[in-house]
């Protein structure tokens, strides 16, 4: 194998010996430009390698952050289910007691209130409807809208951790006077959970309807 190898380059440099300068110089040249266009071909071909390596790296980040990002909102929403929850469970005090008040505070005489009856509301196309909506309607005779608008901050200052909210306001300006209001109905409502009744207290109040008409056929 030695000899062999010996041989051949033994040719060779016979080969190059022969050869004249300017063919020397040609065959140098074609020689440094294989390994010119070598060396960039590997350089290329590390430096794609690491361009993919890089935006894939960089599209992961993306998607773990957005993943983050989802899960933290996912979080949050939770969260915030479980306090409006907490806060629809509370026990609420009276809502003309609660109006009453803010308005004597305004130092505005109090007015008569109408008891609305309970509402069940839900989202719309819901069989059940999760909340109560309990309501009372009143009227302002001659405030300024400055008051309304104090009002509905002192209510909501007053009571933070009851769910709150206007659901109806007919106001118009008093022709009698100059930037006062009538106010012919403010309707103000407050939320809570409605009562999830057991299956046993469901079955136990429909034994108990049918009973009832029961009852009567057999009196006399």
């Amino acid at each position: 194998m030695a000899g062999k190898w010996a041989s051949l380059t033994e040719g060779v440099r016979r080969r190059l010996g022969d050869l004249a300068p300017r063919e020397r110089r040609a065959l140098a040249a074609l020689a440094l430009a294989v390994v010119a266009f070598g060396v960039g071909t590997t350089v290329f071909l590390v430096q794609s390698g690491i361009s993919e390596k890089e935006s894939r790296n960089r599209a992961n980040a993306e998607v773990l952050q957005l993943v983050r990002e989802k899960g933290k909102l996912y979080r949050d929403r939770l969260a915030l289910q479980d306090e409006l929850n907490r806060r629809l469970a509370a026990t609420m005090p009276p809502l003309p007691s609660i109006v009453g008040e803010v308005l004597t505070e305004l130092g505005q005489a109090r007015q008569d209130f109408q008891e609305l009856q309970p509402e069940p509301v839900g989202l719309p196309g819901q069989k059940r409807k999760p909340w109560t909506r309990l309501s009372v309607k009143f009227q302002l005779r001659k405030v300024s809208a400055q008051f309304v608008y104090e009002f509905l901050l002192k209510l909501r200052e007053r009571y933070p951790e009851l769910p709150l909210a206007v659901t109806a306001l007919d106001m118009h300006l008093d022709q009698s006077e100059t930037a006062l209001y009538s106010v012919n109905k403010m309707v103000v409502s407050a939320y809570r959970l409605a009562e999830r009744r057991e299956e046993g207290e469901e079955a136990a109040s429909g034994v108990e309807k049918a009973a009832a008409p029961a009852a009567a056929e057999g009196a006399p």
